[in-house]
């Protein structure tokens, strides 16, 4: 705070008291009152794993919001007990069905009717919608709207369980802790040994690229020659094909007279009716003969 003296001077008084922290939002702040970005954005963590859908099946019924609204004021069990819940399955399932436009949230569709429902003192708040999401055990969503809506700190997690807190710093302690190795262990060769073993590699001429590249081809059908200088025998084929070899000449020796005898008498019957019928006229000279005889008498 600024203030002048007497002489002119300006003096600057500090105030020990503490800043309040600037929020957005209070715990009594309706969620139709607050701002569709900051319903989109809770809407897309409450996406991940249909969470809506959990937070949905546990609203109360007939819930006095401004009442609860306080830090540990909502008496869930109580409540529940007493007046129900306020969403069935089937409402649930209507709203998983519900047609979305392009960019819109599931979670924000089920926002925007929860937050319109009921009466004035009905109407979900800030405080209620923090405490449901810690009772179903939506962290993320939890620390979203104590954060970022009210400017708190984070709620408490249990000690245990799946919701518990895991922290991924390491302590200067762990990180000071070596491994303990057994350095006479078999199962840990040393620099000699695997040294040794390259060396082994290359001396049985173990290059692959080189082998592929020289690799000669042979024709297994032909005798080849060995080492020593000896021929080897012609490769015998397997007793299923030789089986099937002798069938095959055996029904191919059947079939050649069945052939010949086709042939012949296809060519016979091809060559009769070109051949001149001499029957005819051997008859007429038989029959001028003897007139021949009477006529010279």
């Amino acid at each position: 705070m600024e203030m002048t003296n007497g002489h002119g001077w300006s003096i600057v008084r500090v105030s020990s008291a503490p800043v309040p922290k600037y929020s957005k939002y209070n715990r009594c702040t309706e969620l139709r009152r607050v701002y569709d970005n900051d319903i989109y954005k809770l809407a897309k963590i409450l996406d991940v794993n249909s969470c809506w859908r959990k937070l949905m099946s546990i609203i109360p019924k007939r819930l006095d919001a401004q009442a609860c609204s306080a830090a540990g004021a909502l008496k869930y069990q109580e409540i529940s007990t007493k007046e129900g819940l306020k969403y069935t399955a089937q409402e649930i399932s209507l709203i998983d069905a519900e047609r979305l436009s392009a960019g819109q949230s599931i979670s924000q569709v089920m926002i925007d009717e929860w937050k319109i429902s009921g009466k004035q003192n009905e109407r979900p708040t800030v405080g209620v919608l923090l405490q449901l999401l810690v009772h179903s055990e939506i962290y993320s969503a939890a620390d979203f709207v104590a954060t970022h809506f009210l400017n708190e700190p984070k709620p408490d997690r249990p000690v245990d369980g799946p919701a518990a807190h895991i922290s991924l710093d390491l302590s200067s302690e762990d990180l000071s802790q070596d491994m303990e190795v057994d350095e006479g262990a078999s199962f840990q060769p040393n620099t000699s040994a695997l040294n040794a073993a390259a060396a082994q590699g290359r001396g049985t001429g173990m290059n692959l690229d080189y082998f592929d590249k020289h690799m000669v081809r042979r024709d297994k059908s032909v005798p080849q020659q060995l080492e020593n200088g000896a021929s080897s025998s012609v490769p015998v084929p397997p007793p299923r094909v030789l089986k099937f070899s002798r069938q095959q000449r055996n029904t191919d020796s059947s079939a050649v007279p069945t052939t010949k005898t086709t042939i012949n008498t296809a060519s016979s019957a091809s060559i009769t009716p070109n051949m001149p019928n001499l029957s005819i006229l051997n008859a007429r000279s038989e029959e001028l003969a003897p007139a021949n005889v009477q006529h010279d008498n």
